[in-house]
């Protein structure tokens, strides 16, 4: 079912793409560079032959060059085999544990379940399709990610600066210099670990520190979110109120905060490692987007403190400095960049949704081997 079958076996020097070197070399992933000559044309699936991506597929249609450690299969129609083998899963092919294998005379005797030319043609336009869709919402998710990334940078003041680069429409005045202990205080956390969980609705739900660095509980919209935990005698936090992870076992996510958007309808507790802060005439959603900017994660590192778990304490984080608007205009932006959550939220739930399709269809319209 397959022109060609084989491993590349092109020599090469690896050039940037110029007018001179315009052939691709591609190796194990990817294109790894250029060439002024080619020894293959045509269509392409391409695997690692060696090492860990030995049965990871992907695709090139063109003249090229082909490294050693490079399988491929070539053909007029792809589409329909690409997908095919992606449902295989050729990494259950390879075998050796340091080092998995996969040897194209392998390939060449692999049985598989083909329909006629017209149906694969249709299968293959299909998922071909759906791929397309993918990549869409995969572009749009990224690009609204380095959106948010860039107006963090633009949107808050950088050292030395008075005021942002990036402001709206009819707020002019000076930012002031505070610290964040001017702008919050301290609430009542707890040392409860996972096992005081329990999937009896108690009415009582709390926030450690895992879930934060998991993003369970990141900008928390309902309660449904968080663990319920046994009854207890405890201090409960209110709409608006922050709570950070006060440590981290990979010195990453210090100081990474969550914020309750809505009035609760169970009580929530702040959980293990984590500080609680509730704003005083401070905007929440301003305060948990100016945690997310790469100044006060520099600070949090800095402060931060441990060797085997890196940690922090609230007496530290109060004597971050920072410049911040009026409260009209902490408002609008925290809004601004809820929004731009909001859309990132909604493209994150589209794209996962298409890949689970994806992953039914391959199921439903290939026959197992």
């Amino acid at each position: 079912m397959a022109e060609e079958i084989g491993t590349g076996k092109s020599a090469f020097i690896i050039r940037e793409c110029s007018a001179e070197f315009q052939y691709p070399i591609l190796g194990s992933t990817s294109i790894i560079g250029y060439s002024d000559s080619f020894d293959y044309e045509g269509n392409f699936i391409l695997t690692a032959r060696v090492g860990a991506n030995a049965g990871t597929l992907y695709r090139y249609d063109g003249k090229v060059k082909i490294t050693d450690n490079t399988v491929f299969i070539k053909n007029d129609l792809l589409d329909y085999l690409f997908y095919l083998l992606d449902k295989t899963d050729l990494k259950k092919l390879s075998f050796g544990t340091g080092q998995p294998l996969i040897k194209s005379s392998e390939l060449k005797i692999l049985l598989l379940h083909f329909p006629e030319a017209a149906e694969q043609t249709l299968i293959g336009t299909f998922f071909r399709t759906l791929d397309d869709t993918i990549a869409l919402f995969k572009r749009k998710l990224d690009g609204l990610k380095k959106l948010k990334s860039a107006y963090l940078q633009q949107m808050f003041p950088q050292e030395g600066e008075c005021v942002p680069k990036v402001r709206f429409n009819g707020f002019t005045g000076k930012w002031v210099k505070k610290r964040l202990g001017e702008v919050v205080e301290k609430v009542k956390s707890y040392s409860l670990s996972r096992d005081v969980e329990t999937e009896e609705a108690t009415g009582y739900r709390y926030i450690h520190y895992g879930d934060i660095h998991k993003q369970i509980a990141d900008l928390i919209t309902c309660d449904e979110q968080l663990p319920y935990i046994k009854y207890g005698d405890y201090f409960t936090l209110n709409q608006g109120d922050l709570i950070l992870a006060d440590a981290s076992e990979d010195y990453t996510g210090i100081a990474e905060p969550s914020v309750i958007l809505h009035e609760p309808t169970d009580k929530i507790i702040a959980g293990l490692h984590t500080i609680a802060l509730r704003p005083k005439n401070t905007n929440s959603l301003y305060l948990y987007y100016l945690m997310h900017t790469e100044d006060f994660k520099k600070f949090g590192g800095y402060v931060g403190t441990g060797l085997k778990v890196f940690g922090i304490t609230f007496n530290n984080l109060s004597l971050y400095e920072t410049r911040l608007p009026s409260l009209p205009e902490q408002t609008a932006i925290g809004n601004f960049f809820k929004n731009l959550d909001d859309q990132i939220a909604a493209y994150q739930t589209k794209l996962d949704k298409l890949n689970q399709l994806k992953a039914a269809y391959l199921q439903k319209m290939f026959i197992s081997t």
